[in-house]
């Protein structure tokens, strides 16, 4: 061998032998990892917390609008429903008009709170004609 090649070799080794030293593993042949946690965010659950709905003033129409007025904690909707009927999707607070029916029964509004952790307690309460 020359005296080149010799060099050559010589550095070839240093270099596999300093990208071994780096790679992240140990003398006992170990892989060592970073520990890591997964933090998972929890929501607390939405709530209702006022709940108010008006009279229902029937006429000679078949339905009527009912004022309903709510506030929630920690929800970022609420659903609004008269009866069974399809619910009616609303921001976390305010006032809607909902219609109901002018048939002489006692009609039920439910408002169910939801957030990302899912649907909250709902409430309900009863309307009846005047």
């Amino acid at each position: 061998m020359t005296r080149a090649s010799t060099g050559w070799f010589a550095l070839a080794a240093l270099v596999a032998a300093l990208a071994a030293g780096c790679g992240g593993t140990s003398s006992t042949g170990t892989t060592e990892t970073a520990a890591t946690t997964d933090a998972t965010e929890t929501t607390a659950a939405a709530r209702v917390t006022v709940f108010e709905v008006g009279d229902l003033r029937c006429t000679v129409a078949t339905t009527a609008p009912v004022t309903v007025t709510w506030g929630t904690e920690s929800a970022t909707a609420v659903a609004i429903v008269v009866d069974s009927f399809t619910p009616s999707r609303h921001g976390p607070s305010g006032t809607a008009n909902v219609l109901v029916p002018c048939d002489g029964e006692a009609h039920e509004i439910t408002i169910t709170p939801t957030n990302a952790s899912g649907d909250g307690q709902s409430q309900s309460q009863e309307v009846r004609p005047e």
